[in-house]
């Protein structure tokens, strides 16, 4: 439920009037330098769409310029965002509105007028009462809104699915709904599921609900110096396995060895291993950090995306537990419940 919070901050939308074509898109980009180029970029395929200068301290196009679609726009070369928005042939106004905030910094929140924006501001201004209420009580109550705002969601998903906000609001809310309703969605309504963005959600949730506690292991392998690791060589052959993730920089990852050790020495008599698959890192580098840190039990270097992907591991570390027939005991183990969950879950150990 925790993305619902995005609503808090969708910009809320008032009319505009068109100035030179039948509809004009305007971005009001002060502190930006006249003669700077200004990149939309189309916020699903990342794909460039123009490049335009700053005039005056503004962008104006004809809105009908561009295909309809939901846009980012980036200075380039480090300078940042300037917020996203859909574009469409209606009246956009983009702007930035700047407040000062406490130690003098300068909080600045983007808003939009016109278009398909109006119609995702209009859903804010109903759920965000609901949104507040969600997060002041628990219980039966909570389920009940959160019952009632995901059925608010996916009716205005299914009523733009051929537009896109249909996109934005499925993107939106995507963390927080089932694979199943997410499916069921994409199987009435097609033509979402043509959106990059949705297919690699999709894909993300399959993969993630593939690994979670109680499933079966997902096979793959880490290929080095040629030589190869298959994870289906280690687990499900009797022994329970604490499978590590991390890298050489990781400063967490580094901190949470002496426990491991002290689990490996604690458990070496119960069927118990360790396997340690080092990930986004230089293998000279992680090699070097496994013989510094004087690691007893296997390491796997140089592990690809393929890896990263079949577990979702998406920061490191992450400690992952299988018990003797393959079946994933527990994942996402943090240092300090190390001990705790392999006492939980290995019987034999003294």
């Amino acid at each position: 439920m925790r993305l619902l919070r995005s609503f808090l901050v969708i910009p809320c939308l008032l009319a505009c009037v068109g100035i030179h074509a039948k509809h004009t898109t305007i971005l009001s980009l002060p502190g930006d330098k006249d003669g700077m180029m200004m990149r939309l970029i189309n916020a699903d395929t990342k794909e460039v769409i123009d490049s335009l200068p700053v005039i005056n301290g503004l962008i104006e196009f004809p809105s009908d310029k561009y295909e309809p679609c939901y846009v980012r726009i980036d200075a380039g070369e480090g300078n940042g965002s300037r917020g996203s928005f859909v574009l469409s042939d209606a009246d956009i106004v983009h702007s930035v509105d700047k407040k000062e905030i406490e130690g003098g910094a300068i909080l600045r929140t983007w808003t939009t007028k016109g278009g398909y924006n109006d119609v995702i501001n209009s859903l804010a201004d109903k759920i965000n009462p609901l949104i507040t209420r969600y997060y002041e009580i628990d219980g039966e109550e909570r389920a009940k809104i959160g019952s009632e705002l995901t059925a608010l969601l996916v009716d205005e998903i299914t009523a733009h699915r051929n537009d896109p906000v249909g996109y934005v609001l499925f993107v939106i809310c995507s963390s927080w709904i089932s694979l199943d309703m997410m499916e069921d969605i994409l199987e009435k309504h097609p033509a979402l599921g043509e959106y990059n963005s949705v297919q690699e959600i999709i894909t993300e949730r399959r993969d993630k609900e593939a690994t979670q506690a109680g499933r079966r292991f997902v096979d793959f392998s880490v290929t080095y110096d040629g030589k190869e690791h298959r994870l289906s060589d280690a687990v499900g052959h009797g022994d329970y396995v604490l499978l590590d993730f991390w890298a050489s920089w990781c400063g967490p990852c580094r901190a949470e060895m002496p426990i491991i050790k002290e689990a490996f020495g604690k458990y070496a008599d119960s069927n118990f291993k360790v396997i340690g698959v080092t990930v986004w890192d230089e293998p000279e580098l992680s090699m070097k950090a496994a013989d510094q840190l004087e690691l007893p039990w296997e390491v796997w270097v140089n592990a690809g995306k393929e890896v990263s992907d079949a577990y979702n591991v998406t920061s490191v570390p992450l400690l992952i537990l299988f018990g003797p027939d393959g079946t994933i005991l527990e994942l996402g183990i943090s240092a300090d419940q190390i001990l705790s969950t392999l006492e939980k879950h290995i019987p034999s150990a003294d």
